[in-house]
């Protein structure tokens, strides 16, 4: 049986890495703030903004292989993911 932790993390997974594959990627819009970081490719983006903007330039298509998750402070659930990510140009 799922523990909490790890139902929360395949939850996350399904809302993230769903519209990270489709090409049109607004859903994440939601997930950023304006204090979000994203780097990819050894580039910073800074801000919901610039970090849509990036993300919706790549055609990504990704393939999970691992989800673990663990309880952290306060509540909060840390989520690790491992796959690989293909990057078409």
């Amino acid at each position: 049986m799922a523990t909490n932790e790890q139902q929360i993390a395949q939850a996350f997974v399904q809302h993230y890495f769903h519209p990270l594959n489709q090409k049109d990627k607004g859903q994440l819009a939601m997930l950023y703030t304006e204090r979000s970081l994203l780097t990819f490719e050894g580039e910073s983006f800074a801000g919901r903004d610039a970090i849509m903007t990036k993300l919706k330039s790549i055609p990504f298509q990704t393939r999970i292989v691992t989800v673990d998750a663990q309880p952290a402070e306060g509540g909060a659930v840390m989520v690790f993911v491992t796959g690989n990510a293909m990057v078409s140009e």
